[in-house]
């Protein structure tokens, strides 16, 4: 493929270059998938290293976690009645109230128009976020702040923060869904900027309610960009296994790959 040869030559002539045109060719998929999936699994590892990191510091008290109690307090200290009821307003547009029904929107609208890997990839992201946010609130057990602080309704455990992961993985992947059918430079650069602004506010959203601990959002942050990535790789890896299944059917007996001896 013309495309394959081209990313193999920007990489250049070295080792990741010829390692990634081996990996193209042992596998059957193009090079520019492999690259994708290479990134994704180096992306989704730098990111579940930070949440180890975060959740190591939560549980000895120590690191980003023992700058908690002090932002906490400071912005107890400087809440205001207008800011109080802005991010109100911030924490309800990044609830399950109003993500839920624009998922399930998103993923009918996508099968409707016969979009069936792009639906999937919505699916996984936002399906596995809450599932991620579910277990860790479960095995963690992280106290929230205090009661007495708080001014919005909170329960159950404290980490990850659940708002923050899910308005990350529903924001993340919408936008990329969103881009997709966007071939305007400046328009994508906008929606990516909107979309990152809204992730931002809504963390900081439960902090400012007094709901949540920073690093509890700062995780949840990761695991929502954690599910975009491998929803993202996951959606261009399956066409390329269909992409693959056909071509290896329609190929003559003679030029199919010889999976007993390991030779192409």
């Amino acid at each position: 493929m013309v495309t394959d040869s081209r990313l193999v030559r920007r990489l250049g002539e070295g080792r990741t270059g010829r390692a990634l045109q081996r990996v193209a060719d042992r596998s059957g998929l193009p090079a520019a998938v492999v690259f994708m999936l290479a990134l994704a699994t180096l992306g989704i590892a730098a990111l579940g290293l930070a949440f180890a990191a975060i959740l190591d510091s939560v549980r000895e008290g120590d690191d980003i976690a023992a700058f908690d109690p002090r932002i906490h307090r400071w912005v107890v200290d400087h809440r205001t009645a207008d800011l109080d009821h802005f991010f109100r307003g911030v924490t309800w547009a990044g609830s399950m109230t109003v993500l839920l029904p624009l998922v399930l929107g998103t993923i009918a609208l996508l099968l409707w128009r016969r979009h069936p890997a792009l639906a999937l990839a919505v699916a996984i992201a936002t399906g596995g976020s809450l599932l991620t946010v579910s277990i860790m609130k479960a095995v963690v057990g992280r106290s929230r702040p205090p009661v007495a602080n708080r001014i919005a309704d909170a329960y159950g455990a404290a980490f990850p923060s659940g708002h923050s992961a899910n308005v990350v993985a529903a924001c993340g992947i919408l936008t990329w869904v969103m881009t997709r059918f966007t071939h305007r430079t400046w328009l994508r650069a906008v929606i990516w900027i909107a979309a990152a602004v809204t992730a931002l506010l809504v963390g900081a959203s439960r902090v400012y309610l007094g709901v949540h601990w920073p690093s509890d959002v700062l995780s949840g942050w990761i695991v929502g960009a954690a599910w975009v990535v491998a929803a993202i790789a996951i959606t261009a890896l399956i066409p390329a296994l269909d992409y693959r299944r056909r071509t290896r059917r329609d190929a003559p007996p003679d030029t199919r790959p010889d999976h007993r001896s390991g030779e192409m």
